[in-house]
């Protein structure tokens, strides 16, 4: 069987990761033949996996648009696929070739609305894409999500039929495996994360600030992986106060993220997510987390022993979790 596999989309971060996990599966499948659409990533042709690279889709939301809605009949035409795969939330003009979508976008069923002045791009989400996202999923053959509580959302807010929707849960790449690295005693906190308003550094930067701190005591610096410029305007404003000490790490490689993690306390205070890959990734390497108490955060977490959770929009609540791993330090 040849498969077509859309994902223009990713091109770093967690839809990187997310692709990165899905090509594993396709070389270990030695009975099939995919043909994988990218825009910016480059791979080598494999024996049974090709790629297309579509650079131009990024250049505008139109580009992608026409990509979707038009240039797709093209690779159908030109590769003769038995079924698609999109990997970009939602399903493209297949014509009538079977198709499945992997769903991993949240914000157009959270009930957190965003407003237009807040972010025209999340409004953009959640009031004209989600529209899009849920009209395309009700005619495909499949849908794949990463925990049960998004099916579960899926199917009792658009109403998408539960036995056509199937769990995929996420894995940990395996270098993040505890192993017999070190367990260095954290010495900052580290929060993984795009400067989205719903990714909260401004409560968290306020609930820091907020901390009674012994004077000739070191403060553990904030690590984050966003650019300064990234951030919301308020969670700005707190870094030029200096009352906490933060800094910008940019985005690590995989290497350097495992040693960001042995040394560090995850802090997760994102109050929408689908997974929250980075739980995932601390987990995996047993490391201390304080995480946000989102129903992603528990069904990812588990019966996970050292996690410490807190209300994300609360700053009293993030600060005593803060607190308490403190004193228990």
């Amino acid at each position: 069987m040849r498969i077509l596999v859309i994902d223009v989309a990713a091109q770093h971060g967690g839809a990187q990761s997310i692709l990165e996990r899905f090509l594993a599966d396709f070389r270990r499948d030695a009975g099939n033949e995919y043909v994988v659409v990218l825009s910016t990533p480059v791979y080598e042709d494999e024996a049974r996996v090709r790629f297309v690279n579509v650079p131009w889709v990024k250049r505008s939301y139109l580009h992608r648009l026409f990509f979707d809605n038009v240039y797709v009949h093209k690779l159908i035409r030109t590769y003769r696929p038995d079924k698609v795969l999109s990997l970009q939330n939602k399903a493209v003009r297949a014509g009538g070739v079977p198709q499945e979508v992997y769903y991993q976008n949240i914000l157009p069923l959270a009930e957190r609305r965003f407003g237009l002045k807040e972010s025209k791009e999340l409004w953009l989400y959640q009031n004209v894409i989600g529209r899009l996202y849920r009209r395309s999923l009700r005619r495909v053959a499949r849908i794949y999500v990463q925990a049960d509580w998004i099916k579960n959302a899926l199917a009792d807010k658009w109403k998408i039929a539960a036995e056509k929707i199937s769990v995929v849960r996420p894995e940990p790449d395996p270098a993040y495996a505890a192993g017999d690295g070190p367990t260095e005693k954290p010495d900052c906190f580290f929060y993984p994360a795009n400067g989205a308003v719903y990714k909260n550094h401004e409560t968290l930067l306020r609930a820091l600030q907020a901390l009674r701190w012994d004077e000739g005591r070191e403060k553990l610096p904030l690590v984050l992986t966003c650019r300064k410029d990234e951030l919301p305007a308020g969670a700005r404003r707190l870094v030029d106060e200096g009352a906490w000490p933060v800094v910008f790490a940019g985005r690590l490689t995989r290497e350097d993220m495992i040693e960001q993690y042995r040394r560090s306390v995850l802090v997760f205070p994102s109050y929408l997510e689908t997974v929250g890959l980075p739980l995932l990734e601390a987990k995996a390497l047993r490391r201390p987390i304080l995480a946000a108490d989102r129903e992603y955060a528990r069904e990812t977490l588990g019966q996970y022993g050292d996690v410490l959770y807190f209300d994300p929009l609360d700053v009293p609540s993030i600060g005593q979790a803060v607190a308490t791993y403190l004193r228990r330090g």
